[in-house]
């Protein structure tokens, strides 16, 4: 994995690399790349801090539908996650803290089919 950070003020755009081993089929072994961006805003607010993390990913996967017909290629897929938090006591760097947070996430795959095979098959 590789990542790089530029640190502007209270946020941090890093982006990341990774290849990951995924078994496409029993005893086979491949890689798979992965590539996202995050951006992170870490900001004091009083007595309080607040904390807001946004990170996208779009990668490669070995997990394909089903019912697909093979067609030698690789499944897309695409993520996000929105993370806010509010932190409480601990002010300075090393004190203990209270972080209650909430989580929003989502994925897309690709798991369409080709026109050519039966829609009905391919989408169960």
């Amino acid at each position: 994995m590789a990542r790089a950070e530029l640190k502007l003020r209270d946020s941090w755009p890093p982006s990341s690399t990774r290849t990951r081993l995924g078994t496409p089929a029993l005893l086979t072994t491949k890689y798979y790349h992965t590539g996202g961006a995050d951006l992170t805003l870490d900001n004091q607010l009083g007595a309080a801090g607040l904390r807001i993390w946004l990170e996208g990913i779009l990668g490669a996967s070995w997990i394909e539908n089903w019912y697909k017909p093979p067609d030698g290629r690789d499944t897309l897929f695409v993520a996000g996650r929105l993370v806010t938090a509010v932190r409480l006591l601990g002010r300075k760097k090393g004190d203990l803290y209270v972080e209650p947070y909430g989580m929003f996430g989502l994925l897309d795959r690709t798991t369409r089919c080709p026109k050519t095979s039966s829609r009905r098959r391919c989408s169960e």
